[in-house]
């Protein structure tokens, strides 16, 4: 069990994590949730956002999921206000493969960021 999440939107790493949710408000990516079958969309929306800040902080989902209930500031901070339940999230990403993620991601990447030149990498 790690330190309790806390956010201090004066941290780069709170701002970015931020910048980041602000993305699953896009037009874009809820067109890109739909298109990977990601349904009722305020569901799956709530549920990325979870899976962002675990991978984000490198947590566990479910520990994630407990600083969501016992901190009001963080659930303020990420937007969340309705916590679900650990079997609601684990329920919900079983349904995809990893390829069906990866490919979602791809899609939203390439929707929300725009790209000069074509040597990127």
């Amino acid at each position: 069990m790690g330190a309790p999440l806390i956010p201090d939107p004066r941290n780069f790493k709170w701002e970015l994590l931020s910048n980041v949710l602000k993305i699953f408000d896009n037009r874009r990516v809820r067109k890109e949730l739909s298109k990977a079958g990601m349904t009722p969309l305020r569901r799956a929306s709530l549920i990325l956002r979870i899976v962002m800040i675990s991978l984000f902080f490198s947590r566990d989902v479910t520990s994630v999921l407990r600083d969501l209930r016992e901190c009001e500031k963080l659930r303020i901070f990420v937007n969340i206000y309705e916590v679900p339940d650990t079997e609601q999230v684990y329920e919900f990403l079983s349904r995809f493969s990893e390829r069906s993620f990866v490919s979602f991601l791809n899609g939203v990447l390439s929707g929300v960021c725009f790209f000069e030149g074509r040597d990127l990498l």
